[in-house]
């Protein structure tokens, strides 16, 4: 079987995209739906990554700033942190505390299928769930639209 084959077939079969509309929302509804359709991915994440605007620090709550330590401790005006493998629990809770904050956070299985994409500080939230998952995807992130 040829590469372009198997290619072919295993993105056929992948789980679908549904983005996550929180345009329109305070800024904390965004945070928390964010932080909660992340917790969707959690179980097939391998690795992770994200863009820290260090230089807006002075104006997150005192949990992001310790979760931007953890995960980019270098304070730099804009730190990239590279790949976060293997994912370990202080690290995915301190990425779920940071992502909403970021200027992009992603979400990758080991397979390196994006699993969750979180742009422009959670205004643009995409996550790739199994489908029986999106119901409970739609309560976790309400009032956000799921579509």
């Amino acid at each position: 079987m040829s590469n372009d084959v198997l290619v072919w077939f295993s993105r056929k079969h992948l789980d679908p995209v549904y983005q996550v509309d929180t345009v329109g929302l305070s800024r904390v509804q965004q945070i928390a739906a964010c932080r909660a359709a992340l917790e969707f991915v959690r179980p097939r994440a391998d690795r992770l990554q994200l863009e820290v605007p260090w230089q807006w620090a002075e104006s997150w709550p005192e949990d992001v700033v310790e979760a931007a330590s953890i995960l980019a401790p270098k304070r730099e005006a804009y730190e990239v942190t590279g790949w976060v493998t293997p994912i370990e629990e202080h690290h995915w809770k301190a990425f779920v505390a940071l992502a909403p904050f970021a200027f992009t956070a992603d979400v990758w299985s080991f397979h390196m299928t994006e699993l969750a994409d979180v742009s422009n500080e959670a205004t643009i939230i995409v996550v790739r769930i199994p489908p029986h998952d999106l119901a409970r995807l739609r309560d976790a992130v309400a009032p956000a639209r799921v579509t």
